[in-house]
């Protein structure tokens, strides 16, 4: 429920957290319900799930969502073809505030930072942000990288510094969980 509430920059950077946290082994996100699910499915260990295998195990007796709520979340996560990457899933479902207050935090971030600085500068400007959020035949809005740029250039500079981006992403405006229903049941 709150990962599509991000814009598409935070959404973006938060699989790229996902992304090194599997890749490098050492970052550790606290495993939930979702996780295991994601596991279960992924039998054959290839990294991603049938988008329809996904959606029927949302609607097994372990979690409480709407035909909405669930086609809501997997629209979040699918690649587009059908298929949802762990990586995704983890961004969307991974208990980020956990995350946040652990000791690797600070390192996630200056990586995810450095690896979206492509031109290796301190900041992260348009063009670094066409080519995270937009694919091969542009983007999807006109604004996408205005958009990105008005929510993350905290100094109003014209770029993203890598205290923009940690501020960006230690921002916790309306992240509290009680807002949401838990959808897990209690077994």
């Amino acid at each position: 429920q709150r990962f599509g509430t991000y814009g598409r920059l935070k959404q973006a950077a938060l699989k790229r957290i996902a992304q090194l946290a599997q890749v490098k082994g050492t970052y550790r996100l606290p495993e939930n319900e979702m996780q295991r699910v994601f596991f279960e499915l992924d039998s054959n260990g290839k990294g991603s799930v049938c988008h329809e295998e996904l959606r029927s195990a949302l609607f097994d007796d372990r979690f409480d969502l709407s035909d909405d709520e669930a086609e809501q979340l997997l629209s979040q996560v699918d690649n587009a073809s059908g298929e949802v990457d762990y990586q995704s899933w983890m961004a969307a479902l991974g208990d980020w505030g956990a995350l946040r207050g652990s000791p690797e935090w600070e390192s996630l971030l200056k990586d995810v930072f450095d690896s979206l600085d492509v031109r290796g500068q301190g900041v992260i400007g348009g063009p670094e942000l066409e080519g995270l959020l937009c694919g091969p035949d542009g983007c999807e809005s006109p604004d996408d990288v205005g958009a990105a740029l008005r929510e993350a250039d905290v100094d109003h500079d014209g770029g993203i510094s890598y205290e923009d981006f940690r501020q960006f992403m230690d921002a916790q405006r309306l992240e509290n969980l009680e807002l949401f229903e838990n959808r897990v049941r209690s077994v």
